[in-house]
């Protein structure tokens, strides 16, 4: 793709899908032409997306009842988990995964953006939030997903659905705004009309449950991957899939539940737009 070699081409091809993705691409192919500075890059973005966990996760950790101690050690886990997961690798080390490891980063920022505005960070934080959500989209479409995260955080904090939907509101505009430009986009349109001619939404879902409960048994528990898994595509499904299913539905809703009994240390400050409610009003 001329417009993922130079960086007058890409400004050429200008308003274009996933331009972030391909300003990435300009980023490595100006360090080299050789494969070394794309793979250089992917790790370089990998590694960056772990440190940020890392953050997030000791702040998530603290919240929600841990000591510092035990909250570091935990979030390194975590992160560890993350950063070495066999899975990681087509991401990481292929070209073509540089949309999938440049959109989590981004979606990342965004939510530690977030968290530090939470702490009294101000509107520059939210700007930064913003900025790198609306980034991350530009990388790839799955990241339209963070408003919808940032809601369930709020809500597992003990927020009031309402109220954490108000304070993810200037993310959904975001989203908005991007629903609409992808909306008028002609090759968006040409893409929707191929996939769904590929496959049906009904026949996608047989495949996403069956490629995350994949990814859950194989690479995690096993530590076996395979570049091109067998994974079914077609509807009905059989039995195997409805207990896959309903495994991973109970893992969500057990998951939310736990932290929803979990009691955080400290409320959101009322300059973060927090209600001032006392500890344990929202039944968090």
């Amino acid at each position: 793709d001329p417009a993922a070699l130079s960086w007058a081409a890409w400004a050429a091809s200008l308003p274009a899908i996933r331009a972030a993705t391909k300003a990435s691409l300009v980023a490595s192919h100006a360090l080299s032409a050789q494969p070394w500075s794309y793979v250089l890059t992917g790790v370089a973005l990998h590694a960056a997306s772990a440190l940020v966990l890392l953050a997030l996760a000791r702040r998530w950790l603290r919240d929600f009842g841990l000591d510092a101690r035990r909250a570091s050690s935990a979030a390194l886990i975590a992160t560890l988990i993350f950063a070495l997961h066999p899975a990681q690798t087509e991401a990481v080390t292929y070209v073509s995964g540089r949309s999938v490891s440049l959109a989590g980063f981004l979606s990342l920022v965004s939510l530690l953006a977030w968290e530090r505005r939470r702490e009294g960070g101000g509107h520059r934080t939210l700007a930064a939030s913003l900025a790198a959500f609306a980034l991350a989209i530009a990388a790839r479409e799955t990241a339209v997903v963070l408003p919808f995260a940032l809601v369930l955080l709020e809500a597992a904090r003990g927020e009031r659905w309402g109220e954490a939907l108000r304070r993810a509101r200037a993310h959904f505009a975001v989203l908005g705004a991007a629903l609409a430009a992808i909306a008028l986009s002609p090759t968006y349109a040409r893409l929707l009309r191929e996939s769904l001619a590929t496959r049906s939404p009904l026949d996608n879902l047989r495949a996403q449950v069956d490629g995350i409960a994949y990814l859950v048994t194989h690479p995690l528990l096993t530590l076996r991957v395979n570049f091109d898994p067998d994974v079914a595509a077609t509807w009905p499904p059989d039995a195997g899939w409805w207990l896959a299913a309903l495994g991973l539905v109970f893992a969500i809703v057990l998951g939310f539940a736990t932290l929803r009994r979990l009691r955080p240390k400290s409320r959101p400050s009322p300059r973060a737009g927090a209600a001032s409610d006392p500890p344990g009003a929202h039944g968090g």
